[in-house]
Formats: C-alpha cells, structure tokens, sequence
C-alpha cells in the first residue's frame, strides 16, 4: 500500500514508506482510509518466490487517483 501527496512545486511523493499488509480485504479498507487524506493511493500484490528473491509483476487491487507505476521504484 503506497500514498502520496503533492510537493511544493506539485510532483507527487509518497507520504510514507510504502507498507505491506497481511490480506487483501485489510490492504483495501487501509488503502481506501489513506485515499482519504491524501492526494492518491494504491494497492497492489505480487508472487514472491522469497527464496529467489523474485517478484511478479504487480496486480492491482485498488488505487485512487492517478499513481506512480508500482513496478517503477519512486
């Protein structure tokens, strides 16, 4: 779950780290809160193969406002 807001000259920045959560209905409900106090939100998933170090590409799950690419670091 990532949130951004706006900087001074009106690039959007996250507004924390972005935050893994435990389940997909948890993920949303927090993502849907934190959309409510910032500029923009998303939520997305992604297959781990942790012992590869391997991700899949992200899914996304909710996302309010236009937001970065999840798979681009910001």
């Amino acid at each position: 779950m990532w949130a951004f807001d706006k900087n001074e000259e009106g690039d959007k920045v996250p507004a924390f780290e972005p935050r893994e959560m435990p389940d997909e209905r948890r993920t949303i409900a927090a993502t849907r809160l934190a959309a409510a106090t910032h500029g923009a939100a998303s939520a997305c998933k992604r297959a781990v193969r942790r012992d590869r170090s391997e991700f899949g590409e992200p899914d996304v799950l909710y996302c309010h406002r236009l937001v970065p690419d999840p798979a681009k670091p910001v």
